[in-house]
């Protein structure tokens, strides 16, 4: 199975690749089908929803909830570091959350409106 994150990575991809990008996953979703691949039309189809989810545009990231930094050792949960919120990992180091900030360098600052 392939993990959310990795699902939204590549919805952002597209998103920046493709001018229609929904269109594109959905019909590959559709050749994957007829093919007789049904696992990888299920992917394409979890693609489409999200790049469905991220063309709304939520204003809070899926992965960070707008921290910013995930936990080095779990990339798919916010990193406490100073900041305090409910689902926020204490394991260890922080790292670039992969949906936000993707930047070089990496964004320091946190915007606080909906994470720790």
């Amino acid at each position: 199975m392939i993990a959310d994150i990795d699902i939204w990575r590549t919805a952002r991809l597209l998103m920046r690749q493709r001018d229609e990008p929904e269109f594109y996953a959905a019909q590959r979703a559709d050749e994957l089908y007829e093919a007789g691949d049904l696992v990888g039309s299920r992917v394409w189809q979890r693609i489409v929803f999200a790049i469905r989810n991220l063309a709304e545009r939520s204003p809070v990231c899926p992965v960070c909830r707008n921290a910013k930094w995930v936990c080095e050792s779990h990339a798919d949960r916010p990193w406490k570091g100073e900041r305090s919120h409910v689902s926020a990992c204490e394991c260890g180091a922080g790292a670039p959350c992969p949906m936000c900030n993707q930047g070089e360098p990496p964004d320091v600052q946190w915007d606080g409106k909906n994470g720790g």
